[in-house]
């Protein structure tokens, strides 16, 4: 009978242990290698935008300085100022602006101008008003404003497009007083 013979299986040395698990090391040695270099790439990425969210914080809050500035000096101008839509309504106003209409800012807000224009005016308002919106023409034209509170006054009022094409700036000069600033206005 023949003997049964089973397959030899290789028995592993000392020697391909060691360079088995030496090849091991070395692919685990370079993973960490790898992930401590991520590590600081991240922690690199992490404190430029830091760096970069600091600035912006910055940038933030001179913008808010500036804009309120500018909210400063456009309410307490000397001069009536408008932004009107195409359809006439008032989307922002200065204190001055207010006062001429007779009302708080507050109330004035996405109402039509052209209610506190007299009837004997009101087409030379609309004609103003499409005039700048199809045109994008500076214009002037000289109305009668009727005031929530008071007496009717005359306006010379004068506008320009915005840049956005959207509203129109109008700037309003009470002519039943003298005022300086309405020579100023026709040199512009």
């Amino acid at each position: 009978m023949k003997k049964d013979t089973l397959p030899r299986t290789k028995i592993p040395t000392k020697k391909s242990v060691k360079l088995k698990n030496s090849k091991y090391m070395n692919g685990f040695a370079q993973l960490e290698h790898e992930i401590h270099r991520l590590y600081h790439e991240l922690d690199v990425y992490k404190v430029e935008l830091e760096m970069q969210n600091e600035e912006l914080i910055k940038a933030n809050k001179q913008a808010e300085i500036v804009a309120a500035k500018y909210l400063e000096w456009f309410d307490f101008a000397p001069i009536a100022y408008f932004s009107l839509s195409r359809e006439g309504s008032i989307k922002q106003l200065n204190n001055v602006g207010a006062t001429l209409l007779g009302n708080k800012q507050s109330i004035l807000n996405d109402k039509l101008f052209g209610l506190f224009v007299s009837n004997n005016t009101k087409m030379l308002f609309n004609q103003f008003l499409s005039k700048i919106f199809n045109d994008f023409t500076r214009q002037n034209c000289e109305i009668i404003l009727i005031p929530t509170k008071g007496s009717p006054i005359n306006i010379c009022l004068t506008g320009i497009i915005s840049k956005d094409l959207s509203h129109c700036l109008v700037t309003a000069v009470d002519k039943t007083e003298p005022n300086c600033q309405l020579e100023l206005l026709s040199q512009i």
